[in-house]
């Protein structure tokens, strides 16, 4: 990909996005009608600190009730709003399936309110962004960057700004261990944030997010001297 000083971007949505972060261990969502709708992500490496991430548009300035007594234990909420994104330039199709789309997500927390303005000017640098853009591997259809800010009191339990990276081809074991090892030298040698790769995963018309299951379809693989549990998805060819 081209090396461009300021990659191209489009105009922010200006929607709210409510983002539910699910701690371990691996459990079903509340039957709410919050979750009826809108991504499911499931994270691709074991011992994550989230291994299950929601997001929806939300159209409200305040966050839903809790969907369920004691949920407050397990999921953390926050309110967002898209405020810069990259968008490479050409057509960006819709994925093969849902579970060809994966992202890598990036959660930073900050409690000073001062410089949000600054941080937002320079989030391509300090969140890697535009390292992400310049030397993502074409194959895996990088479709866009989206840097989201909590509108949220900062709080250290939530995240003050999300990075959502999103890639439409990944549709092979080999294409995920390409973006599990770019994820892995990311964490060793440019982000001190939170860092994981997860796969989207669909939704059921009845309204009931479809979960993994408790014991999870495992592939193992090495890549660049790395071994690598892929822990779900597209299975292995021989």
């Amino acid at each position: 990909m081209p090396l461009p000083h300021s990659p191209p971007s489009s105009e922010p949505s200006d929607t709210n996005v409510l983002f539910t972060f699910v701690a371990p261990p691996v459990r079903p969502l509340p039957n709410s009608p919050v979750f009826w709708r809108g991504h499911l992500l499931h994270a691709q490496e074991e011992g994550v600190l989230y291994p299950t991430v929601h997001f929806v548009e939300h159209h409200s300035d305040e966050l839903p009730s809790s969907p369920h007594p004691n949920s407050d234990d397990f999921l953390h909420q926050g309110l967002y709003k898209e405020v810069k994104n990259i968008k490479p330039p050409g057509e960006h199709p819709p994925a093969k399936s849902s579970q060809s789309t994966c992202y890598i997500l990036l959660g930073f927390k900050s409690l000073e309110k001062n410089f949000h303005q600054v941080m937002v000017n320079t989030w391509r640098d300090w969140t890697a962004a535009r390292y992400i853009y310049m030397y993502l591997p074409d194959e895996l259809g990088l479709a866009r960057i989206s840097l989201f800010q909590s509108l949220s009191t900062p709080s250290p339990s939530v995240f003050t700004y999300v990075v959502l990276v999103e890639c439409r081809s990944v549709n092979t074991v080999q294409q995920q261990a390409q973006l599990l090892d770019f994820a892995q030298r990311l964490r060793v040698e440019r982000v001190t944030g939170y860092i994981s790769v997860y796969s989207s995963e669909p939704i059921s018309r009845s309204g009931t997010p479809e979960l993994k299951p408790a014991v999870p379809l495992r592939t193992s693989f090495s890549l660049n001297g790395s071994r690598y549990e892929y822990l779900h998805g597209v299975e292995a060819t021989h």
